[in-house]
């Protein structure tokens, strides 16, 4: 049981950097993956849902500002 908990931090550094590793290999990956897209490219066709979307939110603030 000694030799068990005398282990313990030894296994349990090795298992959080291996974590930490995966973690950044993940993260790298997404990261170029998506490096070369641009946002203009992602929105492309979106124009009017965004005007509805501001003129909703126009009308209300506007609708707030009615009931004093």
């Amino acid at each position: 049981m000694k030799d068990f908990i005398d282990k313990q931090p030894t296994f349990t550094h090795a298992i959080l950097d291996f974590i930490a590793e995966h973690i950044s290999t993940k993260i790298k990956d997404i990261k170029s993956k998506f490096k070369q897209m641009k946002l203009a490219n992602i929105i492309k066709g979106t124009d009017g849902s965004m005007q509805l979307i501001n003129r909703g939110i126009i009308n209300n603030y506007h609708s707030c500002l009615d009931r004093g």
